[in-house]
Formats: C-alpha cells, sequence, structure tokens
C-alpha cells in the first residue's frame, strides 16, 4: 500500500491514508518542521531530550494527534529507547500499571518549576525499542532522527506495532523479533501484516567502521552482498532498510505489503527530517499508529 504525502494544517505527514479508510488503522510519520518547509526548519521535534522544552513538545505531540484527528483521553505511549531489540506489548495490564504515569509527565511537562519532577517521571517510563498493542483509542509512537523508525499492522485483527531499529536494533533482528511476536502470541497470518519503513538514513550515507562492517557480515553472511558494499577509498558503507526488508522477507511477509518513505534522513532537501549524523545535537521525528475506537467494518 502506498505512503501518502498528506498536508495538514499546512503541515507535511507521510501516511498510508487507505488503511485508515479501509481498517480505521491510523499510521503516521512526521518531519522535522511543521508548517510550511523552511531552511533549517526544527519546529516539530516529538522527543523530551535536553535539548529541548518539554512544554513545546507536549505541544508538537497535541498538535500532531489534532492535526491527524485523533480525539481520545488515553497519553501517547512510548518508551524510553535504549538500541535493543526489547518489545513491550501494551495491553490492559500495562495501561493500569503505566497510564497515570504517563498522564502525570503530560501535565508536568507544561509546568515551567517542576523539571525535576518530570526527569524523574521520564526516568520512570519503561525502556524498550518495540510497541505491541490491540487496544483501540491508545497512541503508540517511537521517535527516531537517522535510526529506522517502523510502523506495522495486522489489517484482520487490527492490531498495530511500532518499532525503533538503530543500526544495533537491526543487527539483534529486532524486526524479525516482532513479527514472530505477532505471530506467534497474537497469531497473525503474514499475508495480513504490512510494514511501512519511515525515513532514516540510508546507505548513502550510512559510513561505519570496519568492526561493525564485519559484525553485519558474520550476521547476515547468506545476503551481506547485497547490502554491504567497501568503497576505493576504505570506506564502508551499509544498507539498513535491505537487511530490515530481508528480516521481513525470512519471516514470510510478502513484498507487495512492504512500503518505504524514500528519503535520507541525512542528506534530504530543505532540512526536511531531524537527523542526528548531519547535526550532531537533534530533535526527533515520529512513527504514530493508532487504532480508531469506532471504526466498523463496511461490506
Amino acid at each position: 500500500m502506498e505512503i501518502n504525502e498528506v498536508y495538514k494544517n499546512k503541515t507535511l505527514y507521510f501516511s498510508p491514508i487507505g488503511l485508515q479508510e479501509k481498517y480505521g488503522l491510523n499510521l503516521i510519520f512526521t518531519t522535522a518542521t511543521k508548517g510550511q518547509i523552511k531552511e533549517k526548519s526544527d519546529d516539530f521535534n516529538l522527543s523530551f531530550n535536553d535539548e529541548y522544552k518539554p512544554s513545546e513538545v507536549t505541544k508538537n505531540r497535541k498538535l500532531l494527534l489534532h492535526s491527524n484527528e485523533i480525539k481520545t483521553e488515553n497519553p501517547i505511549i512510548f518508551l524510553r529507547q535504549r538500541h535493543g531489540s526489547k518489545i513491550i506489548i501494551i495491553d490492559e495490564n500495562f495501561m493500569f500499571k503505566f497510564k497515570e504515569l504517563y498522564l502525570e509527565l503530560d501535565m508536568i511537562s507544561c509546568a515551567k518549576n517542576d523539571i525535576r519532577k518530570f526527569i524523574k517521571i521520564k526516568e520512570s517510563l519503561p525502556e524498550g525499542d518495540g510497541l505491541i498493542t490491540a487496544l483501540p483509542d491508545i497512541p503508540i509512537m517511537v521517535l527516531g532522527a537517522d535510526c529506522n523508525i517502523i510502523l506495522i499492522c495486522d489489517i484482520k485483527q487490527r492490531i498495530i506495532a511500532a518499532v525503533h531499529a538503530g543500526w544495533r536494533g537491526v543487527l539483534d533482528n529486532i524486526l524479525s523479533y516482532c513479527l514472530n511476536m505477532l505471530i506467534d502470541k497474537f497469531g497473525s497470518r503474514q499475508k495480513d501484516l504490512m510494514i511501512f519503513f519511515g525515513p532514516s538514513i540510508r546507505k548513502c550515507c550510512f559510513e561505519i567502521g570496519s568492526e561493525i562492517y564485519k559484525d553485519f557480515k558474520t550476521e547476515f553472511e547468506e545476503t551481506f552482498d547485497e547490502y554491504g558494499e567497501i568503497c576505493n577509498d576504505g570506506k564502508y558503507f551499509i544498507d539498513l532498510i535491505g537487511i530490515l526488508k530481508y528480516q521481513a522477507f525470512k519471516t514470510g511477509i510478502f513484498d507487495k505489503n512492504i512500503s518505504v518513505v524514500g528519503d535520507c534522513t541525512c542528506c534530504s532537501d530543505n532540512s526536511l527530517f531531524f537527523s542526528y549524523r548531519k547535526d550532531k545535537k537533534a530533535g526527533r521525528q515520529a512513527a504514530l499508529a493508532y487504532i480508531s475506537q469506532k471504526f466498523q467494518y463496511s461490506n
């Protein structure tokens, strides 16, 4: 299914709008800017990192939901990302345990004089690099600024997943792990699973050292010649998207069920995306998924 460029309130999003219309599944990728795209624009950061005021991040998150007509009393569920392969299932037990903590984080982020309390709450959030839920009306989100941000859905059972995959996560096969969780624990069928890759650093810009290159070659030896490249000047490059797609194929996902936002975060025009490799200090764009609560299939 095609990933569309969608403008809402003059802000660019990438979204497979057919999923929302047909299945009530809202999958959204953001950029670095809200409103008109400008050179060096970075006003749509969605991460509570140290370079940005928490109150501005909260405003941006509310704008993300509002612009995409997501009306919910539930907080956005996200994790403290650790570049690993841990996947968290967002179920009733998780929400019972953590919902109030996320709501408190949203509330305290808007206060000017409670930064210590804000940091304490933020550091109490669960760790992980992937989320799966079958619960309607709960937005889930991962963040990235070069790392791969991936959204997955089971169109028949209306299950969603969001994955953050940096090079360590790719090396640890986080996508394979997430897909197998959907198949084994949720009963998803491969033919019903659709994968959407958001903007990320691509092979053109993802230069690595020789030791990491060797680690990838060892892990994906049977197909690595297709995804790794050693240039004449001794530089090493890897196609992370290619390897992630390979992981999906090995899990039984059809090529027609995989879609990719084509842009490289590091070298795209007009500073459209946050890129840590390019700017060192950078905000984060998001991949957000949401199951509409009131949706009904039409015959």
